[in-house]
């Protein structure tokens, strides 16, 4: 099982609307781990955001293919991972780049 306490209160799925992503999505909602969801497709990744939402957590989304070359700018600067966004005192996590 995996530790709230441990790992921290938020998760990011990248892939988050379908398959794999979404299984994660309903595993972590379930355990009280907040979401971010990042997904090409608007209606499935809502779809999936609802469902998680209805386990009682908090979920930001945001529709964005990860293979344009602007995308860590948009990541940045989207409303659902900046920090001023946060209508809770839970903080909201912060985007960072690595690379392989």
């Amino acid at each position: 099982m995996i530790d709230p306490q441990y790992y921290g209160p938020w998760a990011v799925i990248a892939g988050g609307s379908e398959g794999v992503g979404a299984g994660f999505a309903d595993e972590l909602s379930k355990i009280g781990i907040n979401l971010v969801l990042i997904a090409r497709k608007p209606g499935p990744l809502e779809e999936t955001a609802a469902k998680a939402r209805a386990n009682g957590v908090e979920v930001r989304t945001l529709a964005l293919d990860l293979l344009v070359p602007d995308a860590l700018d948009q990541i940045k600067l989207s409303p659902t991972t900046s920090r001023s966004a946060c209508s809770s005192s839970t903080p909201a996590p912060t985007a960072t780049a690595t690379s392989s």
